[in-house]
């Protein structure tokens, strides 16, 4: 046996909040996107839904924001997600909670994943999320 490669679209997939701030971080995704009925996974996990997530906890939790880490946030452009991973390590930060509302999204993704592949020999993600995020994965 060898190993074999199943590609998809699993970023299409719904949303599922797993939390009664998440419930509220899906409210807000569904106004943002204009969607009355579902937001697609990648609305969370990925470098533009790490942002989306960031931009919601700043929203819910003005008295929190870090005017600085929030002023390089909004002239970031497309590296708004890069901008909050670099910035995650400052325990209890928006960023912080941010990167581990996204992970939770991911790891529940890659559950889900296994439950329908049971891959007997072993999982293996690929994508850019895994590398760049490592140690929160690996709960460090």
């Amino acid at each position: 046996l060898g190993y074999e490669c199943y590609p998809s679209e699993g970023g299409h997939a719904d949303y599922v909040p797993r939390g009664p701030l998440e419930v509220e971080l899906l409210d807000y995704l569904k106004h943002k996107f204009s969607s009355e009925n579902r937001i697609s996974v990648e609305r969370v996990v990925s470098g533009r839904g790490l942002a989306n997530v960031y931009e919601f906890l700043a929203q819910k939790f003005p008295a929190r924001v870090d005017k600085s880490v929030h002023e390089e946030f909004l002239n970031a452009g497309d590296q708004q997600g890069r901008v909050i991973g670099v910035n995650s390590g400052t325990e209890g930060s928006l960023t912080q909670q941010a990167v581990q509302i996204m992970c939770a999204a991911y790891g529940s993704e890659v559950g889900n994943a296994a439950l329908k592949f049971i891959p007997t020999g072993g999982m293996f993600v690929t994508g850019g999320l895994a590398p760049k995020n490592i140690g929160m994965i690996q709960g460090e």
